[in-house]
């Protein structure tokens, strides 16, 4: 998704970017002097514990401007001499656009810019892919652009979460490095199953793991999981699909729904349970015990129906 931004739009939006950043929000921006919609949102984000990293150009932000943000807990703040874009980035909205956080600009000027969100769509093949690779590179492209400006940036104040990570944003990782991070942090949960990432397209990369069981593939999609069983014998594959259906319905695995439409494609599996998002890397120590419960059934099933059946 682009949105063209006029000053309205930019309004409304930088205050959305702000308040909706999850994790990690990154501004920079030459000029500060913020008005009180924009210190409520960023006051907003920093009491949910929002790790926000403002750069600005040197030399141009007053006295009381930077007190405001220093009395924000979660805030670093770099500045940086050569520094004349304006760029909004929390993950998932990046503005790329000509305001400033300055409140006559917000009130008066002619402003102009472009909103981008990192939507996916999923297709209904066994490999899903994105439909919009541009905004993925765009993405790619900001990634490296605002971290090479933090590089050439002076740490003015630095929180302590940053100062731990060493600047190691998550948002700023690549679309691999973000899986691969994504991947490690899973495999605590699953002991010998070892998901990496793969890779779907340029820039889609997915949590895999091959042979979860012998035969069986485990896919990590974006809102479902997918288990492929790998069988090369045609006759095999079809005896186990059939002998699978006879005793299969959707709500077979607690807190899960899945479907198997035909043996030559994967079960297509959706949480069932309004405490779990299949969306990524942001789910709990719950979700994942439940997948991994879900998973060791369907294995155990599996094995039961191909004993039967050979």
């Amino acid at each position: 998704m682009a949105i063209l931004l006029n000053r309205i739009k930019h309004n409304y939006w930088i205050s959305k970017l702000i308040k909706e950043s999850e994790e990690e929000l990154i501004l920079i921006v030459p000029y500060i002097k913020m008005s009180k919609e924009i210190y409520e949102a960023l006051n907003y984000a920093d009491n949910n514990g929002v790790e926000i990293i403002i750069v600005y150009r040197e030399h141009k932000l007053n006295d009381f401007e930077k007190s405001r943000l220093l009395n924000l807990t979660n805030v670093t703040l770099l500045h940086h001499p050569n520094i004349h874009c304006k760029t909004y980035f929390n993950g998932e909205f990046l503005i790329v656009g000509s305001m400033n956080l300055y409140e006559y600009s917000e009130k008066n000027n002619r402003e102009m810019g472009v909103l981008f969100h990192l939507d996916r769509i999923e297709s209904n093949d066994f490999h899903p892919h994105s439909v919009n690779k541009d905004h993925h590179r765009i993405f790619t492209d900001a990634r490296i652009e605002i971290r090479e400006i933090i590089n050439g940036a002076i740490p003015e104040r630095v929180t302590q979460k940053t100062k731990n990570k060493r600047f190691d944003f998550y948002i700023l990782k690549s679309f691999r490095e973000a899986k691969k991070a994504y991947c490690d942090n899973i495999n605590k949960y699953f002991l010998n199953k070892r998901f990496t990432e793969f890779r779907l397209s340029e820039d889609r990369w997915i949590p895999m793991c091959s042979n979860y069981y012998d035969n069986i593939d485990v896919y990590l999609m974006d809102h479902r999981i997918e288990v492929f069983v790998d069988i090369d014998d045609t006759n095999l594959r079809n005896r186990i699909y059939r002998k699978w259906r006879e005793t299969s319905y959707k709500f077979e695995f607690k807190n899960f729904k899945y479907w198997w439409h035909s043996p030559n494609q994967c079960l297509l599996i959706y949480s069932d349970c309004s405490e779990h998002r299949i969306d990524g890397e942001f789910n709990d120590d719950a979700y994942y015990k439940d997948v991994k419960i879900l998973l060791d059934s369907i294995v155990h099933k599996f094995r039961k129906v191909k004993n039967e059946v050979m």
